[in-house]
């Protein structure tokens, strides 16, 4: 908007069609480019803020069992038991299965790490049937 209020200015008030036209191009540069910017800058912060603040719990291996309706989530130096109950819904894309709790946080599990991830797509699809727990496909979504 400041780039196009000189334009103007520049326009009507100084008869200056050269330096209206300048500040018409940057306006127009600016429009296009800085939501490409912010993104890339945004998506850089997010990454090493995530690396910085959980780098203790990359790289280790995680276990996740169903028993006794609970799943039960190890790593090598804590084991979490987590009501079924407690799931609101799970989403799956190609690449990830999303179990989001009805607390607000979310259990992700990479499918392509893992050994087994055809028997952890039918288990899931089996916990949705017996619990009414909703389950959305979106296996074309890509992140942007």
């Amino acid at each position: 908007l400041v780039y196009l209020l000189f334009a103007a200015l520049a326009f009507f008030l100084g008869k200056q069609k050269n330096i209206a036209l300048v500040f018409s191009i940057l306006a127009g540069l600016w429009l296009l480019l800085h939501p490409l910017y912010t993104r890339w800058i945004y998506k850089d912060k997010f990454k090493k803020a995530i690396i910085k603040n959980n780098k203790e719990i990359f790289g280790k291996k995680v276990s996740l069992a169903v028993e006794d309706k609970n799943l039960i989530i190890s790593d090598t130096v804590n084991t979490k038991k987590q009501k079924v109950s407690e799931i609101s819904s799970m989403h799956e894309i190609s690449n990830h299965i999303f179990i989001k709790l009805k607390k607000g946080s979310s259990i992700i599990i990479p499918k392509n790490g893992l050994e087994n991830s055809k028997e952890l797509v039918g288990l899931i699809h089996i916990l949705s049937k017996s619990t009414k727990i909703k389950l959305s496909k979106e296996l074309a979504w890509k992140w942007k």
